[in-house]
C-alpha cells in the first residue's frame, strides 16, 4: 500500500485484521504493514495508486468509471490501544475526514518564483456521536478529553495514553470494500452537542467531537 500521508513515526496504534479481532503493533510502520495486509486479504488490492508490479494507473481507473459510491454506504469506528474492543460504528452518526493540503516553499529562480512542497497540514476530523439513553457518547467524549491531562499535577500525560485512531471503511451498493481511510494520532481539541436544547425540537442527541489528526493512510 502506498502511503502518501502517513509516518513511520509515531505512537502504537491498533489495526483491524479480521472481523471482530485487533492487534497491537509497536510502531506506526509496523501498524501501516499491518494495515496493508489486512485491506488486501480482504478484497482491496495495492495501495491509493494500486499495485504496482501491476501496473495500474489511477487515470485509467477514473476513465473507466463505474456505478457512484453513495454517502451513506460506509462504516466508522475508534480504535483504542489501551482496549480490545473498538467503539462500534452503530455510534458514530457521521464523519467529515479532514482536508490534506501542502504547504508551499518559494524558491526564486531565473526570474520566476518557483513553488515546492514545503510540509503536510491535516485539518480537524470531525465525528458526531450518536447519544443513547446510556449517555455512552457524553461519557466517552468527557473520558477522552479528561485522558490527555493529569487532573493532580494539571500536566499533561504521554501521547501514547490518549492519541487513538479512527478507521473509516467505505463500500459500494453491494457493501463491497472500495477503499480505506486511517486516521492517527487522533485527540480531541473541542466537544459538545450537536444542537441546542430546545423543548420544540425533534434533533436526536448527540455529542460533536473534533479531533486534531497527526497522519492519514489512504487505500484503494
Amino acid at each position: 500500500m502506498d502511503s502518501i500521508f502517513g509516518s513511520s513515526l509515531g505512537n502504537p496504534i491498533v489495526t483491524q485484521q479480521k472481523a471482530g479481532s485487533f492487534s497491537q503493533s509497536s510502531s506506526g510502520l509496523g501498524a501501516l504493514n499491518s494495515f496493508s495486509s489486512d485491506l488486501s486479504g480482504g478484497g482491496v488490492s495495492g495501495g491509493l495508486r494500486g499495485n504496482i508490479g501491476q501496473e495500474r494507473s489511477a487515470f485509467g481507473d477514473v476513465l473507466s468509471r463505474g456505478d457512484p459510491v453513495l454517502a451513506y454506504e460506509w462504516e466508522g469506528m475508534i480504535i483504542d490501544s489501551g482496549n480490545p474492543e473498538p467503539i462500534p460504528y452503530i455510534y458514530l452518526e457521521s464523519i467529515q475526514a479532514p482536508n490534506i493540503q501542502f504547504d508551499l516553499d518559494h524558491r526564486y529562480f531565473h526570474g520566476r518564483n518557483l513553488s515546492y512542497p514545503s510540509k503536510i497540514i491535516t485539518d480537524n476530523l470531525t465525528i458526531q456521536l450518536y447519544n443513547d439513553f446510556t449517555g455512552a457518547a457524553a461519557a466517552l467524549s468527557a473520558s477522552w478529553a479528561e485522558e490527555t491531562f493529569m487532573t493532580a499535577t494539571g500536566g499533561f500525560r504521554l501521547p501514547a495514553e490518549f492519541k487513538k485512531s479512527v478507521k473509516v471503511n467505505i463500500y459500494d451498493a453491494k457493501h463491497r470494500q472500495v477503499y480505506s481511510m486511517l486516521f492517527g494520532g487522533c485527540f480531541p481539541v473541542s466537544l459538545g452537542h450537536s444542537s441546542a436544547m430546545d423543548y420544540k425540537s425533534s434533533e436526536p442527541n448527540s455529542f460533536v467531537l473534533t479531533l486534531s489528526v497527526d497522519y492519514v493512510y489512504l487505500a484503494a
